[in-house]
């Protein structure tokens, strides 16, 4: 049985978007999107800007709704969870976490257990020592007592990762989390998530990079104009006619150092 179950999802940005007419469907940013995300997987969302990866994963996340087509967890709809309820399952990391306060990173980390938090309550020191064993799991202990506004861009993606975690939310959603990261970075976060994935989380994440695709999924969405271009395992899904044909510009497939490596380039 899937975690959650997408059926028939059309999506506009149109403050009138409330067509029911199927002429109307080019006008949607998403249109007739249907598929299922399994628990423990880490599925990936690959596509070109403006093909509609960060809309659907804000549905996924009841940051926006749909106009037409359902969301279901564990097959309830997602319409009848409230907000707090919603955001103890799931867990949404935009691709630019929003830095409105000037907490140090351990005290960031922990902000991620409020949706368990009564109206008056409080992190416990449990809180905290679970947030800094995270930061000791992961290597960045150094990181503790800094403020998060004085961190490099990937230092940042970390924390907000073991923000998620702490969470104890069953789905991590990340938003593309290797835009503007150096290559080192890149790789780093890319590490972090193949080990969250070893958690029993499920992981859905939005990536530009087929390699990165590669690196780390179970399984890859190709998604081109708001719809659904391909689906299933990466090394059957990402070929060289697939991707030329999803970015509309040729890719070659390119043999790694080993028998059993390769990577994609643009030519």
């Amino acid at each position: 049985m899937p975690i959650i179950k997408i059926e028939n999802l059309y999506f506009t940005y149109n403050k009138n978007g409330k067509e029911k007419n199927k002429e109307q469907f080019s006008k949607f940013e998403l249109k007739n999107i249907s598929f299922d995300i399994f628990e423990s997987e880490v599925l990936s969302i690959l596509g070109p800007n403006g093909s509609g990866k960060t809309t659907l994963l804000k549905i996924l996340a009841k940051i926006i709704k749909a106009q037409i087509g359902f969301v279901y967890f564990n097959e309830k709809n997602i319409d009848d969870f409230n907000i707090k309820q919603y955001s103890k399952l799931v867990h949404y990391i935009p691709q630019n976490p929003a830095l409105s306060f000037d907490f140090n990173v351990l005290d960031t980390i922990v902000t991620g257990v409020n949706s368990q938090l009564g109206f008056f309550e409080y992190p416990s020191k449990v809180h905290y020592e679970k947030a800094l064993n995270l930061l000791k799991d992961f290597g960045c202990e150094y990181l503790k007592d800094k403020s998060i506004n004085q961190i490099s861009g990937g230092e940042i993606q970390l924390v907000f990762f073991l923000r998620a975690l702490i969470s104890d939310a069953r789905v991590l959603i990340f938003d593309e989390p290797t835009a503007f990261l150096d290559f080192k970075n890149q790789s780093k976060i890319l590490e972090v998530i193949k080990k969250i994935s070893k958690q029993k989380k499920t992981i859905i994440v939005s990536l530009h990079d087929p390699n990165h695709v590669l690196r780390i999924s179970d399984r890859v969405i190709l998604l081109k104009d708001g719809t659904t271009f391909s689906i299933g395992n990466p090394k059957e899904i990402l070929k060289e006619k697939n991707l030329s044909d999803l970015y509309d510009y040729p890719v070659k497939r390119m043999k790694g150092e080993s028998t059993d490596e390769y990577f994609f380039k643009m030519l």
